[in-house]
């Protein structure tokens, strides 16, 4: 990274913002993963392996932001129900709001290399999210992690990792 150069994510879309910055109990997380979204290019192979997956919550939409779309506040229910949220790339960029959103909810995003790299270490800098080279991977994670010391090590490292961001912004500005 460098030094005149700072990396920001994708964020969210309005109505994702949590203020408190709790988040759900482990216990009353009845989903193992989630996806929301729209099936199309390695989506198709998350999708497929979803539904594999024992309590997983998949739905599809036809488009973003499309009238079959969940709302904010019903895709929030879904994450604060959910251990795992893999996160595709969106229509052209690794980036998606997917990851802001789960990260906002306590919803551990799983995140799949691209090109063979971890894209996100230059925006979520020491990030501890599950990394995958392929979808197919996902029964691995959520057979083999320790959730709740993941999900506790997660949310920590983004409540850190948001405000580290403000004041890197902030003096970027002053």
């Amino acid at each position: 990274e460098r030094e005149n150069v700072t990396f920001i994510p994708l964020g969210f879309k309005s109505g994702f913002l949590n203020r408190s910055k709790e988040i759900s109990s482990c216990d009353s997380k009845t989903f193992n993963a989630c996806f929301i979204g729209h099936p199309k290019s390695d989506r198709n192979e998350l999708i497929e392996t979803l539904e594999r997956v024992d309590s997983s919550f998949v739905h599809k939409t036809n488009s973003w932001n499309c009238p079959t779309s969940l709302t904010p506040d019903q895709c929030i229910e879904v994450y604060k129900k959910s251990k795992y949220a893999p996160c595709p790339m969106g229509w052209i960029h690794p980036d998606s709001f997917r990851i802001s959103e789960s990260l906002e909810w306590g919803c551990v995003p799983i995140i799949k290399k691209y090109n063979g790299k971890d894209y996100f270490q230059n925006i979520f800098p020491d990030h501890p999210m599950p990394v995958v080279d392929s979808w197919g991977e996902i029964s691995n994670i959520l057979d083999s992690e320790d959730y709740c010391s993941l999900r506790g090590k997660v949310h920590k490292w983004y409540l850190r990792y948001i405000e580290d961001l403000k004041q890197r912004i902030k003096n970027k500005l002053e």
